[in-house]
């Protein structure tokens, strides 16, 4: 239906401008009195219509065989965790084999800290809405097909075809937010590399959390003992 109302409209306008070209080149050739500039300048008028209407009708369709590639660039996963809303682990070992074509691939591995401590002074329900909370922070500042929530309080970004610039600073600012908010404290390592070595690219950013989330920890000491003694 949108390519035959797009249609549609292409060729009215094309004959609307032969129309006005063509009353135009009558009165021309009929009613000599009237200015030639008047029915040059309306000769124009009409042209610049065509075309603009020609280049929008092209332009219109390039945008959108462009969104479908960008649309393409990230594999959906096929299944979504339930307490999130976010591809679960396995939508993310299904988008792994295609990551692994692709090069230039960034991975964040995201931890969040205190949730057994939350669980045991508040109970699972609040354990819940703080990994909820969670990921819709990661929402807000990632696409949701670069989520996924593979488990407890586990969590993966993968952004594949960018540049190690863009993906650094990206990671930085939402650090940066991670950093102010009062309420959600979270480990997040990092990496970039070629989509092939997706795995040990999760292996490595893993290891950068889990020294990151010690050092959250130990700004909680007292809450870090409590959590130490519940693993």
């Amino acid at each position: 239906m949108k390519e035959e109302i797009k249609g549609g409209l292409f060729w009215g306008m094309l004959m609307a401008c032969i129309a006005g070209m063509l009353a135009d080149m009558g009165i021309l050739l009929f009613s000599p009195k009237v200015p030639m500039a008047a029915m040059v300048f309306n000769i124009f008028i009409f042209f610049v219509i065509l075309s603009g209407t020609l280049w929008g009708y092209i332009a219109k369709d390039n945008d959108e065989d462009e969104n479908e590639k960008r649309r393409g660039a990230i594999p959906m996963g096929l299944t979504v965790d339930s307490l999130t809303g976010l591809q679960d682990r396995q939508a993310f070992l299904d988008a792994s084999k295609v990551f692994k074509k692709q090069r230039d691939i960034g991975v964040a591995y995201c931890s969040l800290n205190l949730l057994k401590y939350i669980n045991s002074r508040e109970g699972a329900a609040a354990g819940d809405q703080y990994i909820r909370t969670f990921a819709e922070l990661l929402l807000i500042h990632f696409r949701f097909e670069s989520l996924f929530h593979i488990g407890g309080d586990d969590f993966i970004i993968v952004m594949p075809e960018i540049s190690e610039s863009i993906y650094k600073e990206r990671i930085k600012k939402f650090k940066e937010v991670l950093a102010e908010d009062k309420l959600i404290k979270a480990a997040i390592g990092d990496s970039f590399g070629d989509g092939k070595e997706i795995d040990e690219l999760v292996q490595r950013a893993k290891a950068m959390m889990q020294t990151e989330r010690k050092k959250i920890y130990e700004s909680f000491p007292k809450i870090c003992k409590k959590v130490e003694n519940m693993a």
